[in-house]
């Protein structure tokens, strides 16, 4: 039986829950990897230089769309918007279906025809290669070059399997040329444009987006960069000098950098290895009290280490936002670690990070934030109990630390205590 339409996009066009508007509207593209999904969340397809042009729409896609528009969830990775709405709270979804610029998201395929499955997407999210400066705890290979590198050092995978999914340097150079085609015809019709790593002020494609912008202006387009903000200083306000510069003579809607931060003191240096707050504080400073004009946010990845110590950050933030330091609201997001699962809060017993949910809800400010928050936790609190896999956890920082002479015990005591 077809439900009832729970949401601003699914009024918008007609279609039943659960219909997504990542499904439609969005993709994300692993460049160095040949792959694509409907959302960072959801399982990739692979694409290659001649098949590029139909990214989004792939088999998988065009399934999992009509899956929804039969009233199905389809997994593939919904499963992780799906159990968060099971435990009442706002997934990923639903916060994007009820966005107060949903309506321009729509493609207009789907405006037409409310059964389309074959659509242009609206939103775009790329990452270009694994470049970056750090290797945070719980990322991998495909998204840090300093990974990629320990890897090889220490032969920790198969290195025919590493070569396998990395493109090589002539095939990597085939996709982007590829990608810099189809770019440079459909990026007027896009909405919102996000750039990932790696890390993107590492990277010479940012640059180069730079430059096309220059050159052609989409003064419809949002575009988010997602950084580390390790950053040398004279690297990052020159580069902030060209966003801004930018976006003042509307060759952009707006720009947006997401400085990405977990939590707060020594258990986030842990964490994001190679990461300085002492650094990344005061570029994060900069960026939010001299560049008015480029709008920022906080974005962190909830995991077992990182719960204990967001309070910290959130007073960061409160600090600003209240002292008027910052010339605009600085927003704070966060999402649930999928990977590696030995890093999932919902590993620990029910209720085990209960009284720091307490905390983080008390020092967020806003309603919609602590609901959210809920969300998690509860999230967090319907998973089962799984003890092998807190052993895991040990087992797996005990091995990092041995490389890269480093010892969680101090920082974690908690977790060393845990039987």
């Amino acid at each position: 039986m077809i439900k009832m339409k729970p949401n601003k996009f699914n009024f918008l066009t007609d279609t039943p829950d659960p219909v997504c508007a990542y499904k439609w509207g969005w993709s994300t593209i692993f460049l160095q990897q040949g792959k694509t999904s409907s959302c960072h969340r959801t399982f990739s397809d692979t694409i290659t230089p001649e098949t590029f042009s139909t990214f989004h729409n792939t088999p998988t896609k065009l399934k999992t769309r009509q899956s929804m528009l039969n009233g199905d969830w389809p997994g593939h990775g919904c499963e992780y918007c799906k159990d968060i709405e099971k435990s009442g709270g706002k997934s990923d979804r639903i916060d994007l279906n009820n966005h107060i610029d949903i309506d321009q998201y729509i493609p207009v395929e789907l405006q037409n025809d409310n059964t389309a499955i074959n659509v242009q997407p609206t939103m775009l999210e790329v990452y270009f290669s694994n470049l970056c400066n750090m290797n945070c705890v719980y990322c991998d290979y495909r998204f840090s070059s300093t990974w990629e590198n320990e890897v090889r050092k220490h032969n920790l995978v198969n290195i025919d399997y590493l070569n396998n999914l990395l493109l090589s340097k002539e095939d990597y150079e085939k996709m982007l040329s590829e990608y810099w085609r189809w770019f440079k015809d459909n990026a007027k019709k896009l909405k919102k444009y996000n750039v990932l790593g790696g890390e993107p002020f590492f990277q010479p494609e940012l640059y180069k987006n730079i430059d096309f912008f220059e050159e052609n202006p989409c003064p419809e387009l949002i575009m988010t960069v997602f950084s580390n903000l390790k950053v040398d200083e004279k690297r990052f306000r020159e580069t902030l000098d060209q966003i801004q510069n930018l976006v003042n003579r509307k060759h952009l809607r707006y720009f947006r950098i997401t400085a990405s931060i977990d939590c707060w003191g020594p258990q986030q240096e842990y964490v994001r290895t190679g990461l300085n707050l002492k650094q990344w504080e005061k570029n994060f400073r900069i960026l939010v009290t001299e560049y008015p004009d480029i709008k920022v946010e906080l974005h962190g990845t909830l995991s077992c280490l990182t719960i204990k110590t967001i309070p910290e950050l959130l007073r960061l933030r409160n600090e600003l936002n209240e002292g008027k330091l910052s010339s605009q609201k600085v927003n704070v997001t966060h999402n649930l670690v999928t990977n590696p699962k030995y890093m999932a809060p919902g590993i620990f017993p029910e209720g085990y990070f209960d009284a720091d949910f307490d905390r983080i809800i008390n020092v967020l400010p806003d309603e919609y934030d602590k609901e959210i928050m809920s969300g998690y936790q509860n999230t967090i609190n319907r998973k089962p109990y799984e003890h092998d896999k807190i052993l895991k956890l040990k087992e797996e920082l005990s091995i990092i630390d041995k490389r890269r002479n480093m010892d969680y015990k101090p920082l974690f005591p908690w977790l060393e205590e845990f039987k």
